[in-house]
């Protein structure tokens, strides 16, 4: 098992779902590498237990960036690999339209020089 660390971004809204009596937030997220014509994305399944699955589902919804941490794990299935985190941890990261003006984070005016 190997543990990442990064910025996903939700390709639909998260579903709730129930493994025996465990709730599971469940989510498909995907992220780029490369750039210019060697540029890819990446889709990994990701899900969260418990409660903080419950949190995770209510809060994001497709497009939304998060920060995850957890444990990465693989599985072959008709010849392909597919890639799956379990997170452990989740954080909210601000869209770019939501972040706010420097000058209104500053309190500060367009001064003239």
């Amino acid at each position: 098992m190997l543990t990442v660390s990064g910025i996903v971004r939700l390709t639909k809204d998260p579903e709730i779902k129930q493994a025996g009596k465990t709730t599971v937030g469940k989510a498909r997220v995907a992220y780029n590498s490369g750039f210019g014509e060697w540029k890819r994305s990446h889709f990994i399944d990701l899900s969260v237990f418990g409660k903080r699955g419950e949190a995770f589902a209510k809060a994001f919804t497709k497009g939304d960036p998060v920060w995850v941490t957890g444990s990465l794990e693989s599985r072959e299935h008709n010849e392909r690999t597919y890639w799956s985190i379990t997170a452990n941890e989740w954080e909210f990261i601000p869209k770019k339209n939501d972040a706010p003006k420097r000058e209104e984070e500053n309190g500060i005016e367009d001064l003239p020089f």
